[in-house]
């Protein structure tokens, strides 16, 4: 989260980054949870599937379509292939759902 609200400070906006790392934070704090609730650690990085794990404990009323976004996003920045940066605007609106994430991971796990 220090990183891409770093790198959204820059004059020029490297928004496939700060979407890399809003990614990565979202996927710690969903597997945070997942372990403090009884999770077996699983090597992934579907942010989807790992929401769908949060629900059989709790809702925690994210938006999923939101969630399959930044992962799309995500693997698109990591696999070559056809890929479109996010706009600034969307890079902001990344970072401001990982924060949402962050606040309510920590509200459940206090």
């Amino acid at each position: 989260m220090s990183t891409a609200k770093e790198l959204l400070k820059l004059d020029i906006i490297i928004t496939s980054s700060i979407t890399f790392h809003c990614q990565q934070a979202i996927e710690k704090y969903f597997k945070g949870f997942l372990i403090e609730n009884g999770w077996e650690l699983q090597k992934t990085h579907d942010l989807e599937f790992l929401y769908d794990e949060i629900l059989k404990i709790k809702d925690l009323s994210l938006d999923i379509n939101f969630i399959k976004e930044i992962y799309k996003r995500y693997e698109k920045v990591r696999y070559p292939g056809d890929y479109y940066p996010p706009r600034e605007e969307e890079a902001r609106e990344y970072y401001k759902f990982a924060l949402e994430v962050k606040s309510k991971i920590e509200q459940e796990l206090k």
